[in-house]
């Protein structure tokens, strides 16, 4: 009588078993095609930033929030900026910031103590500032916010005592021309 018993166990063990298989197989085919994918993605992270300003910027710019036809142009708008907001000073905080990244990079050597120990110390100062403008330029519209908090962003790294501080400061000016070229646009 067990004999009756085991049979259904004995099926529903091997249906299992084969669709455990044929899921398997199946994530492993999905894995393999989207391997490239996975790469590029590991490749485009370092530089997801200007990617962002590139693809998203114009997109943002020349949209228009009523009913587009083909009929009807688009116009490129721009958010207006409260007056709380300087921008001109945001700017020239953010490209100042970046300059004296640029200048901590003689104290980037890992083979001098006091160099590096100097470093940590105007890390800590800048980095510091570099947050309280991250936290301005989240606030600000969105075309401002892309290209200012962007930069505004990449500073924290700028400033650091990394060895790729030096790249981070030129993501840095990267934004910033690009903010300078979307006001040229103005």
């Amino acid at each position: 009588m067990d004999f009756l018993f085991a049979i259904p166990s004995f099926i529903f063990h091997l249906v299992s078993t084969f669709f455990s298989w044929i899921f398997s197989v199946i994530l492993g085919i999905v894995g393999i095609a989207l391997s490239p994918f996975k790469l590029a993605r590991g490749l485009l992270m370092g530089v997801d930033k200007a990617l962002i300003s590139i693809v998203l910027l114009p997109t943002l710019l020349f949209s228009h929030p009523g009913d587009i036809s083909a009929t009807q142009p688009v116009v490129g708008t721009i958010a207006t900026v409260p007056n709380t907001y300087n921008l001109e000073k945001i700017y020239n905080d953010i490209s100042q910031l970046e300059e004296a990244g640029r200048n901590m990079e003689p104290l980037r050597n890992r083979e001098n103590l006091e160099k590096l120990r100097q470093c940590g110390d105007k890390m800590r100062e800048y980095q510091s500032q570099a947050e309280k403008l991250v936290e301005i330029t989240e606030a600000l519209p969105m075309p401002y916010n892309i290209t200012l908090g962007a930069a505004a962003r990449s500073l924290n790294s700028c400033v650091s005592c990394t060895t790729y501080a030096k790249k981070q400061c030129d993501m840095v000016r990267v934004d910033l021309s690009d903010y300078q070229s979307m006001m040229n646009e103005e």
